[in-house]
């Protein structure tokens, strides 16, 4: 038993809490991993295109009022 605050708390109380919170943490981090991995993997997919592309290859039209 522990005393805290001038309080006695009963050992073995938090130990369910610590479970569950370590329990949570590890999937959250599982999924954050994933849609990490997910973002990276688009991001390398769409630089290739992105690298292609270049601003005169836009299509863009110069018309009399953009020369001014």
């Amino acid at each position: 038993e522990n005393v805290i605050v001038g309080r006695l708390i009963p050992a073995g109380t938090g130990g369910a809490t610590q479970r569950v919170r370590r329990i949570a943490h590890d999937r959250d981090m599982e999924v954050i991993e994933a849609r990490r991995s997910e973002a990276e993997h688009a991001a390398a997919l769409a630089a290739p295109i992105d690298d292609m592309v270049a601003d005169d290859e836009l299509g863009l039209v110069e018309t009399p009022e953009s020369r001014d």
